[in-house]
């Protein structure tokens, strides 16, 4: 890689996904920021986690820095 944190996150349930993943705990600052890499949407970072809503059965790639 090209020194990006890579993360992916997929809801395998039968309901919506709502997560705010610290980024802290994957070794990044609370000021990375990214893209998501399928829609090229700006990640959301807010208050140093990265913030993600996903449809039933949906999938995200972010790539952080």
């Amino acid at each position: 890689m090209d020194g990006r944190t890579v993360v992916a996150v997929f809801t395998v349930g039968d309901a919506p996904l709502e997560i705010q993943l610290p980024l802290r705990s994957i070794g990044l600052t609370e000021e990375a920021e990214g893209v998501e890499a399928w829609t090229g949407e700006k990640s959301r970072v807010v208050d140093g986690r990265l913030a993600v809503s996903l449809p039933v059965h949906g999938a995200a790639l972010h790539m952080l820095t």
